[in-house]
């Protein structure tokens, strides 16, 4: 098994430090391994500590475990993530996998019990993954967004990620509500973004305004860019390259 790769997914202040939620991933022959770390900082996030492991496969069934976005309310700590159901190895070049998301509570932030069943599950034998959920930034959370895509076929561009949404319904479930989300300036041929929008991260900036940053075509390949809310601002989609 070898290390294979590491990225920052949520970062929330916490009692004077920054608390970084971070993936790390291994290879395990053809497929990988994912599990969720904490990284802690002190000085406003110059510097962090070594990375803690605070989720596993073990508590998904053996399955990967990644991307997750936390928050802290009602003396509590929450986690919604990408949790990996299965792996297609017959599929090439590359075993495919299915993938939703789980919910997690916790009462420190570091040690975590999942919850039964799925927050929010795929919709259909269309859809193969439901990756990188990032919910409403301020107190509980009533709104969940996250990357959505097809299965690995001929048809290439169902591998291509687009953008889901979610409205909270009962308890921590979610009642997918995808066409609720669009651009009012959406994307044109040959745009950044004409063909993926994946990855979503909401934030709220100054003004009160609500802010999404998301990647683009090739998983971020042709750049990033921030979108903000219609009702907000009259213009938004962005890009960074």
């Amino acid at each position: 098994m070898g290390y294979a790769g590491f990225g920052p997914c949520d970062a929330i202040w916490h009692q004077g430090q920054l608390w970084l939620y971070a993936s790390q991933l291994t290879l395990k022959g053809a497929i990988y391994d994912t599990s969720i770390m904490l990284l802690t900082s002190d000085d406003e996030g110059e510097t962090f500590s070594e990375p803690h492991s605070i989720l596993t496969s073990e508590a998904n069934n053996g399955f990967p475990v990644t991307m997750p976005t936390v928050r802290h309310y009602s003396g509590r700590w929450h986690m919604w993530f990408t949790a990996f159901e299965s792996w297609q190895m017959d599929i090439k070049p590359h075993p495919d996998a299915r993938y939703a998301i789980r919910y997690a509570q916790s009462e420190d932030g570091m040690t975590w019990t999942v919850q039964p069943g799925k927050a929010v599950a795929l919709a259909s034998e269309s859809e193969a993954g439901m990756a990188s959920p990032t919910v409403s930034p301020q107190g509980r959370p009533e709104e969940l967004w996250f990357s959505v895509r097809g299965p690995y076929d001929s048809d290439l561009s169902s591998r291509h990620y687009r953008l889901g949404y979610a409205r909270v319904s009962e308890g921590e479930n979610w009642q997918r509500l995808d066409c609720l989300q669009s651009f009012a300036n959406p994307p044109g041929h040959d745009e950044w973004d004409c063909e993926m929008q994946c990855y979503p991260n909401v934030v709220e900036i100054p003004n009160g305004r609500t802010c999404m940053f998301y990647c683009g075509n090739g998983y971020g390949a042709a750049g990033f860019g921030f979108a903000i809310r219609s009702e907000e601002i009259d213009d938004g989609r962005e890009a960074v390259a």
